[in-house]
Formats: structure tokens, C-alpha cells, sequence
């Protein structure tokens, strides 16, 4: 029987992630224009007289957002090698918990800065450096992979994912649905905007500490269950030991991840972590910029764009949980050849994207993509069946912090050309761009599948291929 746990968390995380995100963009966007050109001007964004004003504002904005990301990327791939180490030998409820405190402050600081005009929107980078601290994105995706792998056999860790993913992507489809419902029956100011997703990271707060049961993994390797936290340590001789500790471990989960291992299998660690490279790379496209891109060459609003983010993710969430099972009974798919079909599907969900013009067929690219978070899914899954159960958290978290360096190179990347191609009229090559990587991260699942097949008929990696 299937028992609910870090479900709901992950499902609330990204209602208020998403919420957070749209309106820090368009807050953005909205403060530049008021700040360089009238009020006129900045109403009338999208008529031809005022475009190269709003290339400007567009170039700004996608400058802002981008360091935003850079910086919290940055400090979060150093705080998570901490955060990692501490899910293999101490409470992961509570590195679960740490995130969530971050994104608590950002939307606090975001807050601020929206009420009180007079504050320059470099108070942002603060919020950015805070959340950083607490592991951002990087610790809570490793995080709750984690728990939801601990003590789940090879067979199970899929579906277990799957179902855990397919949260994300509704708690993404429930964030614009929300933003929309305030924006248009509530307030449409910014800063109200952002304590509403305070309020569900609070939700969040309260059902981690409350409700969710612990899993901390004991010495033998194997995981156990608790609805009791794990206590803090109280004599001398401990407290002293406790933080050295942390300190000794900060490299441990890479020597963890790539020590030496049965016969291709670190090979197979090593592929998989540069597939997720490359497939990390797009998103920055995505988060960055696509709410900038529709809103230039389609001329979306922010309502819009959070209409098309929940047909997105309410498409994707369906997927995961119905059809991604119901493809396995049917075909009997392994792993990579889902990842496999994730990358072909992504790639042509961004051709599309690139080349469409219309404001309706736009709605196409979820369908198209239906299958493209699959690859989050299986790659994980892998990994993990490939490790320790003591091993897990550490291994999680060194695939997710290599995801964070990627977007942060995508962030770099995609934010630099975009303006180019904004510039030359042809906005869409940047997705092209997005399409390229896939490629070849989809080329790299090709070359893990046949490795992975030579392997098996050599009877050494066998629970790969359930």
C-alpha cells in the first residue's frame, strides 16, 4: 500500500516556488520600466513605438533575473555539500526543513523591496544569498529524493519518483492557477503577491514539523522510519564532535558518488551525471526566460502566462503519475528507454516553441512535451539503485548540485544570446539552442543504454533494467 509522506511537501514547495518566481519576474520587469521610462510608456509595452524601449526593460530584466540565479546557485552548491552529508547521517526531515526556511526569506526580502519603492531592487541579491545558504533548490529536489528512496528496493524507486515528480508538476499547475485567482479577485500588487506564497511555505513549515515522519539512516546502511525527530545531541564530548564533523564531510559525497565500483558501474554514475548536465542546461531557458520570450513575440500576460504554465503542469504531473506506469505495464520500458523518449519529446517541444508564432498553438507545446520530465525521474532512480542506501543522500546530492552548475551556465548562456536574438528579431533561436542540448543529452542516454545492455548480458547490472 502506497503511504502518503513527503508528497504533500514537495506539492506545496512548488505552489509557492512558482508564485514566487512569475511574480519576482514581472515585479522586475514592471520596477525597471517605471524607473526609466513614463507611465504611458510602460502601459502600452507591447505597441510598436515603444519596442526598443521594451527591449531595453526586456535586457534588464533578463540581467537581474539571471544573477539572481547565478548567485543563488552558486552559494547553494557549496551550503548543499553540507545539507548532502547530513542526509546520510542525521535527520532528514530537518534538511528537508532548511530550504523551505530560505524561500521564506527571499519572498520576506522580495516583499520589502515591492512595498517600499525607494528600495533599489539590488536588495534582491540579499534574498538570492540567503536562500543560497539554505540549499535553495539543489537540497530540497536532493532532499526529498532521498527520503522518498530510502529503504525502497530497486524495483519500487520509479514509481516512487514518479509519483513524488508528479507533485512538483501539479504543486506548478496549482501555483499559476492561485496567481491568477489573486491577481484578478484579489490584489495585483506585488508585494501582497509575494506574502501569499509565504503563506503556503509556512503551510509547508508547519506540516514538516508536525506531521512528517522522519528517516534517518542508521549504521548498517539500511533506513528507518520515525515519527519522532531525531534529537540534538546534548553532552560536551558530542557537541564537540558534531560540527568538525560536518567540516570533514563537505567532500564526501563526491568521493562517495565516484569511488571505485563493480565493473561499469561508476562509468555508468559518471554518464548519467553529464546526461543530467545537459538536460539541466534547458532549464534555464525555461525559468529564465520564458515569460520574457511569450510575452515579447506573443504578447502574453501575466495571467496568460500562468494560464499556459498550468495546462503545462497539470500535463506533465497526469503523465508521470498515470502514463509513465501504465507505459511500463504495457511495453514493459525500462529505464533508460523512458529517459530516452523524455529527450526526444523535449526536443520537439522547444522546435515548436521556437518556430511558433501563434498565440493559440502555443498551447500545443505541453502536449508535445508530455513525455519530457520523465528523464528527472529515471536518472534518479538509477543513481540510486547504483548506490548504498547510506550512500543515497550524498549521491542525490552531487547529481543535483552538477543540475545547479548547469543552469547556472544555461543562466549565463541563454540570458547573453537571448538579448542578441532579441535584437535581430528572431527570439525563438534561443530555444533552438535548448533543442541542441537535448540532442545531446539524448545521445548520451543512446550510448548509457547500450553500455548498460553490455553490462547486463555480463550479469552485472541487472536491477537497472526492471
Amino acid at each position: 500500500m502506497y503511504k502518503v509522506t513527503v508528497e504533500p511537501v514537495s506539492f506545496l514547495y512548488n505552489v509557492g516556488y512558482i508564485v514566487q518566481l512569475s511574480v519576482q519576474q514581472d515585479f522586475i520587469f514592471s520596477r525597471l520600466c517605471r524607473e526609466h521610462y513614463s507611465k504611458q510608456v510602460c502601459e502600452d509595452c507591447w505597441e510598436p513605438q515603444v519596442a526598443a524601449e521594451m527591449r531595453w526593460v526586456q535586457a534588464a530584466a533578463v540581467r537581474r533575473v539571471m544573477w539572481m540565479s547565478v548567485i543563488t546557485g552558486l552559494v547553494s552548491v557549496v551550503s548543499s555539500q553540507l545539507l548532502g552529508a547530513a542526509l546520510d547521517k542525521y535527520s532528514r526531515k530537518v534538511v528537508i526543513l532548511v530550504p523551505f526556511m530560505g524561500s521564506l526569506v527571499l519572498s520576506l526580502v522580495c516583499a520589502v523591496v515591492a512595498a517600499v519603492p525607494s528600495l533599489t531592487l539590488n536588495f534582491l541579491y540579499l534574498g538570492a544569498v540567503l536562500n543560497g545558504f539554505t540549499g535553495g533548490f539543489v537540497v530540497f529536489k536532493s532532499s526529498v529524493s532521498s527520503f522518498v528512496v530510502s529503504g525502497v528496493g530497486n524495483e519500487e524507486l520509479t514509481r516512487r519518483l514518479a509519483v513524488v515528480e508528479a507533485t512538483v508538476f501539479l504543486g506548478s499547475a496549482m501555483g499559476p492557477l492561485a496567481l491568477a485567482i489573486l491577481n484578478h479577485y484579489i490584489t495585483s500588487r506585488h508585494d501582497y503577491l509575494f506574502l501569499s506564497s509565504e503563506g503556503v511555505f509556512v503551510v509547508a513549515i508547519l506540516y514538516i514539523i508536525f506531521i512528517l515522519p522522519d528517516s534517518t539512516v542508521v549504521p548498517d546502511g539500511k533506513t528507518t522510519s520515525t515519527t519522532i525527530s531525531v534529537e540534538v545531541p546534548v553532552s560536551s564530548q558530542r557537541r564537540r564532535v558534531w560540527v568538525p564533523s560536518l567540516v570533514r564531510d563537505f567532500g564526501s559525497a563526491i568521493s562517495v558518488t565516484f569511488r571505485k565500483r563493480a565493473a561499469g558501474t561508476r562509468l555508468a554514475i559518471v554518464l548519467l551525471i553529464v546526461a543530467d548536465f545537459f538536460i539541466a542546461v534547458v532549464y534555464a531557458a525555461e525559468f529564465d526566460l520564458l515569460y520574457l520570450y511569450m510575452q515579447t513575440k506573443l504578447e502574453f500576460t501575466l495571467d496568460q502566462y500562468s494560464d499556459y504554465l498550468a495546462i503545462k503542469n497539470t500535463v506533465n504531473g497526469v503523465s508521470l503519475l498515470l502514463v509513465l506506469p501504465g507505459l511500463r505495464r504495457a511495453f514493459n520500458l525500462n529505464d533508460i528507454t523512458l529517459g530516452f523518449l523524455g529527450g526526444v519529446s523535449r526536443i520537439f517541444a522547444f522546435i515548436v516553441l521556437a518556430f511558433n508564432s501563434s498565440h493559440y498553438w502555443v498551447y500545443v507545446v505541453p502536449f508535445v512535451d508530455i513525455f519530457g520530465q520523465y528523464l528527472f525521474v529515471v536518472l534518479r532512480s538509477i543513481i540510486s539503485s547504483l548506490v548504498n542506501h547510506d550512500e543515497q543522500g550524498r549521491a542525490l546530492t552531487v547529481m543535483q548540485s552538477m543540475a545547479q552548475v548547469s543552469l547556472l551556465l544555461g543562466s549565463l548562456m541563454f540570458d547573453m544570446v537571448y538579448p542578441v536574438f532579441l535584437a535581430a528579431h528572431r527570439p525563438g533561436l534561443t530555444f533552438l539552442v535548448a533543442a541542441s542540448c537535448m540532442t545531446i543529452a539524448t545521445t548520451i542516454l543512446g550510448y548509457i543504454h547500450w553500455h548498460l545492455n553490455k553490462m547486463n548480458t555480463q550479469g552485472e547490472l541487472q536491477p537497472l533494467l526492471q
